[in-house]
């Protein structure tokens, strides 16, 4: 069994959870995005307006 370093296992650790987080609050900003042009402006034609793919970076 090999054993990883206490700092590099903390790395790796942060890391999948920077990650995670990432990609769950993207998830929920797009949701949020298409649940707002589908129901709060239905006379507009599912228009973004200059909406471009975003990245969560800390």
């Amino acid at each position: 069994m090999t054993n990883i370093p206490e700092n590099a296992f903390d790395n790796l650790l942060e890391n999948a959870v920077t990650k995670l987080v990432q990609e769950k609050v993207e998830l929920l900003l797009r949701e949020e995005i298409k649940n707002y042009m589908r129901f709060e402006q239905p006379d507009q034609h599912n228009s973004l307006n200059g909406y471009y793919k975003r990245t969560y970076q800390t």
